[in-house]
């Protein structure tokens, strides 16, 4: 489920900020995957 989530973010990414660069999805997916980590913690 959570890499579902990431992939659902990193394509939200680029669809919002176009061919930028990769820093930008880069950033996306450590925040996500930041976030799932967290998640993943508070339910343990």
């Amino acid at each position: 489920m959570s890499k579902f989530i990431c992939k659902k973010e990193i394509k939200g990414g680029q669809w919002r900020q176009g061919q930028k660069g990769i820093s930008v999805i880069l950033v996306s997916c450590l925040q996500c995957f930041f976030f799932v980590f967290l998640a993943d913690t508070a339910e343990k």
